[in-house]
């Protein structure tokens, strides 16, 4: 007769057994998620230096534009204020005058003669 031995396990070191396996697997995930916020913040690097080669002279040009505002500022607000005193006013309706009219739904439909005025 042979004679078997085999390992019985509690449940205890099953579950540590089981949070081993899990622990791996997070630890993979975690090197992972760093590989990508590596290249992620690389990529961010590279794009802030290109952004402020591009953006950065569009801003220098455009400070020299506002620096020589002050100089034209009185000059475009006469400008302003004439258009202002220029606009046309709309043309003011007779007293007399009733303005337009309009059905309302019931009289839309046929119940109702009247008009509502507007």
């Amino acid at each position: 007769m042979t004679t078997r031995i085999t390992k019985i396990t509690s449940p205890e070191a099953r579950e540590l057994e089981k949070k081993k396996a899990e622990l791996a697997s997070l630890e993979a995930r975690l090197a992972e998620r760093e590989l990508d916020l590596a290249t992620l913040q690389a990529e961010l690097r590279s794009f802030e230096g290109t952004y402020l080669r591009v953006v950065g002279s569009r801003l220098a040009e455009l400070d020299e534009i506002e620096a020589q505002m002050p100089r034209l500022g009185p000059a475009t607000s006469r400008r302003t204020r004439k258009h202002k005193s220029e606009r046309r006013k709309p043309a003011p309706r007779p007293r007399n005058r009733p303005g337009p009219w309009r059905l309302n739904k019931r009289q839309a439909s046929g119940n109702h003669s009247r008009r509502r005025r507007i």
